[in-house]
């Protein structure tokens, strides 16, 4: 996943869900501050909630949604890139 969000342009960070609010909120305000990107979190919701308990998942939550991310699963969002990639592709080969 790492390799293609660099190799798309976009930069990847690492938090894990156990580090903390504070963390999570310095790393969402980092990453809102990146003027003309869109934060994109990537993670499956059911794992991340069993791993710090509702509680800390919704406080994670509301701290995910006043800096108005996007959140997505690894699947679908690998799905959309190739998706996007084979429609490229598409339009690529009916040019020719």
């Amino acid at each position: 996943m790492r390799d293609l969000i660099q190799r798309g342009g976009g930069a990847y960070e690492h938090l894990d869900v156990c580090a903390g609010k504070s963390k999570w909120h310095k790393a969402l305000v980092r990453g809102n501050a990146k003027e003309g990107q869109k934060l994109v979190l990537v993670g499956e919701q059911e794992s991340l909630k069993t791993a710090v308990g509702e509680r800390e998942w919704q406080d994670l939550l509301h701290e995910v949604e006043m800096y108005v991310c996007v959140t997505t699963s690894e699947g679908v969002l690998t799905y959309r890139i190739v998706s996007i990639c084979l429609l490229f592709h598409l339009a690529i080969l009916w040019k020719r």
